[in-house]
Formats: structure tokens, sequence, C-alpha cells
């Protein structure tokens, strides 16, 4: 079943067989259900489907019938066996997006398919055309399981929806759970929690424990290019044995070798793809890390190094700043000097001599920001992660 709170608009098993079998256009009032149609009728028929290109509220159907009835019995093999290549775009949290070339085989890549997970009910917090939101949708139809799309709704509603629909597992980025904890709600019937897309902090887990009481939280490590890579049940990550000798360390920087690569394309021209995270290593062997930043992010204050996220997590450890994003401006003397933009909590004043004072308590007085920019809201990336780049004051 497919729920989309937002146009009210419910389809059941047997409707969704039948829409993925027809020929015929669709129109429904829902797009995004129109789109979740689209992608498994693609899948199904073994075609290739772009979804880099901005999503339109209409369907484009597939112009042929699929070989053979798809139905509860067969829909999971003709998923598991398709040929269809799905074109991808990055999320351009740091930079210009770039195109990734998926197959199907990569995309199910660490999905959990069995038995145990039939009664799942999946809350669906990423857009459809992007790697998180395939890979919720993927692992939901092949269990059978229930879909409520929750990405853009308001608070309120995806609190509500939650709890009307009884979602037991929910997959989102961390800047999700913080929009959503500017409530006091919390939900029990939520089991799983995986959060993913961006560095996990302290402040983050201690807010999934508040919201969701009873859940299972797994914090997972994924690239657009590679897809689901690592998993782990705190900041730190462990290369597992089936990983090794293709995971390692490179001038403090996550490598991945080649071969987990879903399109084969290596612009470092060796064997190993930097994917640009910067990591504080805990151990050897076996390798544990935890994320910092990625490289590009790093701040050079008079050659002292800043990482924006530890000056981030200071931040909203104060009361009234509801999110925060650092960054480096420019300074003819010390190379980059630190800014920040803050969203404050509703009608609440900051007096940023206090800040500044409590910043100092914790921070190396370098890496406490000189330039403070109080703004509405911080800018998104299409699939809900914070766009690195500063907005302008």
């Amino acid at each position: 079943m497919f729920i989309d709170p937002k146009a009210n608009f419910i389809i059941s098993p047997d409707r969704f067989y039948r829409d993925v079998n027809s020929s015929e256009p669709l129109h429904s009032p829902s797009s995004v259900y129109n789109l979740f149609r689209e992608i498994i009728s693609t899948i199904v028929r073994h075609t290739d489907l772009d979804l880099t290109a901005p999503l339109s509220t209409g369907y484009s159907p597939n112009t042929k019938s699929p070989a053979e009835p798809i139905s509860r019995k067969n829909i999971v093999g003709k998923i598991a066996n398709s040929k269809s290549r799905i074109l991808l775009a990055t999320s351009g949290t740091t930079g210009a997006k770039k195109a990734v070339t998926h197959s199907v085989d990569s995309l199910c890549r660490g999905l959990q398919i069995n038995l145990r997970h039939q009664n799942d009910i999946w809350g669906l917090a990423y857009p459809l055309n992007h790697l998180g939101g395939l890979q919720v949708m993927l692992q939901a139809i092949m269990n059978h399981n229930t879909i409520v799309h929750l990405f853009g709704l308001p608070n309120e509603l995806i609190h509500d929806s939650i709890e009307t629909n009884q979602i037991t597992h929910l997959s989102c980025t961390p800047t999700f759970l913080k929009l959503l904890s500017t409530s006091n709600a919390t939900h029990s019937t939520v089991q799983s929690l995986t959060t993913g897309g961006e560095r996990l902090s302290r402040l983050d887990h201690a807010l999934s424990e508040k919201m969701f009481p009873r859940a299972r939280h797994r914090n997972i490590y994924a690239l657009t290019e590679i897809g689901n890579l690592l998993i782990s049940e705190n900041d730190i990550f462990t290369i597992p044995e089936s990983l090794n000798g293709k995971v390692k360390i490179i001038d403090h920087g996550l490598s991945i070798h080649a071969s987990l690569l879903a399109s084969k394309t290596n612009e470092s021209g060796d064997d190993w793809y930097r994917t640009g995270d910067l990591v504080e290593v805990i151990a050897h062997n076996p390798l544990k890390f935890r994320f910092l930043t990625r490289r590009d992010e790093i701040i050079n204050v008079g050659g002292n190094k800043v990482v924006p996220q530890i000056v981030e997590q200071s931040l909203l450890e104060i009361t009234g700043i509801e999110q925060a994003l650092v960054y480096g401006k420019e300074n003819s003397l010390t190379g980059q000097i630190v800014a920040c933009d803050i969203v404050t909590s509703s009608n609440q004043k900051l007096n940023f001599d206090e800040v500044r004072l409590q910043l100092t308590e914790q921070l190396p007085k370098f890496a406490v920001p000189r330039i403070y920019n109080l703004v509405p809201t911080l800018r998104m990336t299409t699939n809900g992660k914070i766009c690195r780049h500063p907005q302008q004051s």
C-alpha cells in the first residue's frame, strides 16, 4: 500500500499491481505515486530511467506491457533480475552535481529481504529520485510493505502521519531529525531508525533517542557513486572483513576501491576513489574511524585547521539556537576567518557577546566564529540535507 498524506491519497496493493501492469497514462492526484509507479514499471520491464532531470507532476508511461503480468508472487524476482540502469544525480551538498549510473543490483546492495520484515511500515523521508529514496522504496516493495510518504511535509503532518499509520521503520538525514525535534512529540511505534547522508553528531543521537525511545538506531555511510557501504550504531565505523582491502585511509581521507563504484569511472586515475571525507582513525586492526568533515569544508585560519561540524555542535548546545552552518570567509591577514549562519527558536533573542563567551570555553580561540548572521532558514539540497554553501548575509 502507498500513502501520500499531503494529497490525502491511498493506493491499495491491488490497485498498485494494476497500475504497474498497465501501459496507459496514469492520472492520480499524487505526483509522488506517479513517479513511484514509473520507477517500478521501468525496472520490471528491464528498461532504463534517467532520474537526473527535474521532476514533473506528470507520468511518462511505459508503452509496452510486461511480458508476464506483475503480481505479489513474482515482483521480488522481477526486480532482483532486472537489467535496468538508473541514472541518479549526486546531492550537490558541497559542490556541483554529478550523474551516476546504477544497476538494480547495486541499488539493492545491503537490503534485507525476508519474512521477518513482512509487517514493516516504512516512512519515506527522502525524494524518490535520490539514492536513499530508491533504497527505501525497494526495501519496502520487495517485502510487500506499506510506504508512507513524509518527505517535504510540514512537521505537524509528519508527526501525525507517523502516529496515524503506525510507522515502524524510518530512514532519514540528521537534518530531518533536527527539524522534527522542534516538537516534543515521541513515537513509540518506530522500531528502526536509519540515518545517513550527513555526519551524525552526539546531539543528533540524543535527539533520536528522545523522539524514538524504542527504536534501534543505525547510522549508514553511503555515496550515490557506491550505494550503502558501512553501518554503525554510533559515530564510529568499523570496516568488516568483507571489505578488507577495499577501504583505506589516504592522506587522512577515506578512499574506496574502484571495484565498488556503481559507474566504473575514477577521476583519481588509479584503483582508489577519493571520497573527499576526512576521518579520525580510532584503531587500525580492524580499521575503525570517525567522520570529521569534507576535505573542501576545512577552514584554514592562519594555518590552524577548523572542522565546521565541531563548531556547529557547540553552537547547537546553546539555548535558543535551532540550526547552525559554519564556514570560512576570506581574510587578508589569516587567509580565512570563521563565520556562521544561525536560525534561532521562535521569538528567541541572542546576545552574541554571550555566545562568543560560551564558545571560548569549549573551542580554541581561532575556531570561535568572528561573523554571525541571523537567517530565517538554512538552504537545503533537494534530498533534505543542509547545503554547505554559505548563505549571503
